[in-house]
């Protein structure tokens, strides 16, 4: 049977929920999202896996590249991903990473973006659906009208990263 490394990591936002395979991350949440836990038990039932508690190569790569991100160190990631989706998800994630760090976009651009004009809600769900906050900057999106749109992270915790990648002093999150 295979095996998912599970460890949380120590973030300014919050504990963060990271599960590794031997290919790379393939999930990263706040521990404090509904239902992480029970996402993390589908991807194991996906991957056939057994979820283990432990800390591998690539979480401490994630771990310090996470802390070099916050201190405003670090504008890309480096640590792998393994992406499990639909290749419609998949798609739409992947897309998240031509987003340039402190700018933002919309589900529409997006949705453009992987010539899926007509399927902006389709795209809009895939990204609530992101299982690897953060590292496919999902919190980069916002709605047409510049709004703040639905994060699963939580709009205070969006705020914050589209406010520390723009640069803007602010004080530390409490949640």
């Amino acid at each position: 049977m295979n095996e998912i490394n599970a460890h949380i990591i120590d973030t300014p936002l919050g504990q963060m929920y990271s599960l590794a395979t031997e290919e790379g991350i393939c999930m990263l949440l706040f521990t404090d999202q509904p239902h992480a836990d029970q996402r993390a038990k589908v991807l194991s039932k996906k991957l056939n896996a057994i979820l283990i508690p432990r800390k591998t190569t690539f979480q401490e790569q994630l771990e310090s590249e996470l802390g070099e991100y916050f201190r405003g160190m670090r504008t890309e990631f480096e640590v792998p991903i393994h992406s499990i989706g639909s290749m419609f998800q998949k798609k739409v994630w992947e897309s998240l990473l031509s987003i340039p760090y402190g700018q933002a976009s919309s589900y529409k651009s997006q949705a453009s973006k992987i010539d899926a004009e007509q399927a902006v809600r389709a795209v809009a769900t895939a990204n609530a659906q992101n299982p690897i906050l953060i590292l496919y900057p999902c919190h980069r999106i916002i709605g047409s009208d510049g709004q703040l749109k639905g994060y699963s992270g939580g709009l205070e915790r969006k705020k914050y990263l589209l406010e520390m990648e723009s640069g803007i002093q602010q004080l530390p999150l409490s949640l």
